[in-house]
């Protein structure tokens, strides 16, 4: 009985098509938009984006020179927290 209802009540992963997956990236990108955070907090997610992007993009991590673009726009802090993340 318990497998039964364990199999009935577990949601089963289906594999997602792109375009699927471009819903919810847009659907994160609102709540990232929408949401209250610091700059610390988005210098973080900044980074989580970019480690997906090199797994999307098929990047092995060689030892190739990383080439990072930072806004003119970026505070002190924001510009730290970058530092400090890529010590």
């Amino acid at each position: 009985i318990a497998t039964h209802l364990t199999e009935q009540l577990t949601p089963r992963h289906q594999p997602a098509d792109a375009q699927a997956i471009a819903a919810e990236i847009d659907r994160m990108l609102s709540d990232v938009v929408n949401a209250s955070l610091s700059s610390e907090e988005r210098a973080w997610l900044s980074k989580r984006v970019q480690e997906a992007l090199a797994k999307i993009s098929g990047d092995k991590g060689d030892d190739a020179p990383a080439t990072v673009a930072i806004s003119d726009s970026a505070t002190d802090e924001e510009l730290f927290a970058f530092i400090d993340s890529e010590l």
